[in-house]
């Protein structure tokens, strides 16, 4: 939390207090206190610490968008993720190809925003007046955005677009609220010196704590989405999956749409049964989850298949 209230101050242009320590007078004068500056090994700590936070978070974010997303997918066909069994890395890699576009346009637009803010701190000495101009119009722009989050957060502005609204909606209203505040805060100390109390640290505390929600919020929404939309792209061409057989020693009884039981003769060998029509789903572990080659929501059911010397899965694909 630390590196992410460092973070924002310097986002924000706000400076920490330095440490000033007084000297005791020698001669009955009062001599003014003098500053001490900071150690240059502190100030690679703080470096290091601000890396790892951000890494920390990004880890952590990556996670949680492997995580929403496999549930939304398998949920999707009944399966809860507890039934499943994944490890952190299993979230971590499913979350890898469908994060990176996202990163990516989070880490340009970052970039670009850097950019126009070193331009906008340089028109801040030439003028003043039209950066507070700038600084109002962003934060009706964050309000506007603010409100539309709101609306369909509470489903009057569902049909807006197919993806989630609220939750990006509300982020880039508080980050346009946030820095329009800043520059008219910063254009009227240049307009009018005149000393004013700067807001309070455990503001900022609860800025960073509402951004950081908003962030998993957004990720937990496109995760979903994207999960959802993943699985019934699947479920419209479930034929596109590994084809599998089974040749088992017992009967496994495995039905379903689209699928073909039938008996093996004693002399074809060890294995008595045979099942074709199945599509590979997932295998999670020691079982197999499968599809049968007709499956839709109303009607068939994922079977699920523990692998074992009994049984023999053969995979194939459809040429």
């Amino acid at each position: 939390m630390a590196s992410i209230l460092n973070a924002l101050r310097r986002a924000l242009g706000v400076s920490e207090p330095s440490v000033t320590v007084p000297e005791p007078p020698s001669d009955g004068t009062t001599k003014p206190p003098e500053t001490i500056d900071l150690h240059p090994l502190s100030r690679w700590l703080e470096v290091v610490t601000t890396i790892a936070g951000t890494v920390t978070l990004t880890g952590a974010i990556l996670f949680y968008f492997g995580w929403a997303r496999t549930a939304a997918a398998f949920g999707y066909f009944g399966i809860d993720l507890s039934v499943l069994d994944l490890s952190f890395r299993d979230y971590l890699l499913r979350s890898v190809n469908s994060a990176f576009g996202v990163l990516g346009t989070a880490v340009g637009l970052t970039l670009v925003a850097l950019l126009a803010h070193r331009y906008v701190l340089e028109e801040l000495q030439q003028n003043p007046r039209l950066v507070k101009v700038l600084g109002q119009v962003l934060l009706g722009a964050g309000a506007l955005a603010v409100l539309v989050g709101v609306l369909a957060a509470i489903g009057l502005a569902a049909r807006l677009a197919a993806w989630p609204v609220a939750p990006p909606a509300l982020l880039i209203g508080l980050a346009l609220g946030i820095y329009g505040s800043h520059l008219t805060g910063r254009a009227r100390a240049e307009i009018d010196p005149t000393p004013r109390t700067p807001p309070a640290p455990s503001m900022y505390g609860l800025l960073a704590v509402v951004a950081v929600l908003l962030i998993f919020w957004t990720t937990s929404s496109y995760a979903s989405y994207g999960g959802n939309l993943a699985a019934r792209r699947l479920a419209a061409d479930v034929d596109s999956r590994p084809h599998v057989v089974i040749y088992s020693k017992t009967d496994l009884g495995l039905s379903g749409p689209g699928t073909s039981p039938r008996s093996l003769p004693r002399a074809s060998g060890r294995y008595r049964f045979r099942y074709d029509g199945l599509r590979l789903l997932i295998k999670s572990g020691e079982r197999f989850f499968l599809l049968p080659a007709g499956w839709t929501r109303a009607r068939g059911s994922v079977l699920v298949i523990r692998d074992s010397p009994d049984i023999r899965v053969e995979f194939s694909v459809e040429g």
